[in-house]
């Protein structure tokens, strides 16, 4: 049996999977996590699939471990592999910034950061601004949803989720600072953090730790989008026009704010995008009802350049 194998490492556009040879009591299947010889070096890849030809004369390395317990899903190799297509990369590229190192041991104890947690408080007068904004939200699969400051944006989503029980979830925030605010507000709850600053392994452990879970929450930044998982039940893009959402400064080069409706569409997740003003690209994803928002004592006015002088 061979298996065609990602490597996972920045390759050119031209260069995709490799071939290797799977020994016969093994279990490989397309998304499954191995080692592999590439060159003088060994280093980590995903299968792209498996197929039983002969090997018609020509030596081919073998595969040298799986990793057990941990596999992409299909439809989270697919996007991965959809997302090179559109940004014209090899998918070992895409998949390397995601998946740059594996740790050798499956143990995920250490995935988890303990915390402390800040009291979360809000005027009384609001309490019933944030009631009716998440029964708004329940009602609806996609939104974006007005609030004037983080604090605000917090409550909405610690709310959405105390009335939603066993719920996967993704948060998304444009900064460290951000993903910190939310973290420590965020009362009763436990999330993974994936920030980009925690070493590759030890993000790889986090992300591992939530792919396995039925449920729970991944907070972080646009790293933690990358590290896709199809069981997410609801996504929320914190300070959805940052710019920091946007990675341009590398291949690959990808806007988590497009991401997310992919994610929304492939994996049926619930998407809600939170702001102060929703940017103009944003509009025309959504229509009027999608819109949720917190009282505010000025009119929005949209211009378009081509239309108003």
């Amino acid at each position: 049996m061979i298996a065609e194998v990602y490597p996972l490492k920045r390759m050119s556009r031209g260069l995709s999977a490799f071939d290797y040879l799977v020994p016969e009591t093994w279990i490989v299947e397309r998304g499954s996590f191995v080692q592999i010889p590439y060159r003088r070096s060994i280093i980590s890849g995903i299968v792209k699939r498996v197929k039983d030809k002969p090997i018609r004369g020509i030596t081919l390395k073998t595969i040298d471990r799986v990793y057990e317990g941990i596999r992409l899903r299909e439809e989270e190799l697919s996007f991965f592999e959809s997302l090179a297509h559109e940004l014209f990369q090899s998918p070992a590229t895409v998949l390397y910034s995601a998946f740059s190192h594996i740790p050798k041991s499956n143990d995920v104890r250490e995935a988890k950061a303990s915390f402390s947690w800040l009291p979360l408080t809000l005027p009384r007068s609001e309490a019933e601004i944030v009631v009716r904004l998440v029964r708004l939200m329940h009602e609806r699969s996609q939104a974006f949803v007005q609030a004037p400051d983080i604090r605000r944006m917090t409550a909405l989503i610690l709310g959405y989720l105390q009335s939603s029980e066993k719920q996967k979830v993704l948060i998304l925030a444009p900064t460290i600072r951000d993903v910190d605010l939310i973290r420590s507000r965020l009362s009763g709850l436990d999330p993974w953090i994936i920030t980009g600053v925690e070493s590759a392994v030890e993000r790889f452990r986090r992300w591992r730790a939530f792919h396995r879970a039925s449920s729970g929450v991944l907070l972080g930044t646009r790293t933690a989008g990358l590290m896709v998982d199809a069981a997410v039940t609801t996504i929320f893009l914190v300070r959805s026009g940052d710019s920091n959402h946007k990675q341009e400064d590398r291949n690959p080069r990808y806007d988590m704010r497009e991401l997310v409706w992919d994610f929304h569409e492939r994996f049926s997740a619930n998407l809600f995008c939170f702001d102060v003003v929703a940017r103009p690209q944003l509009l025309s994803q959504i229509s009027a009802s999608e819109m949720v928002s917190w009282p505010i004592t000025q009119d929005e006015r949209v211009i378009d350049l081509n239309k108003d002088r």
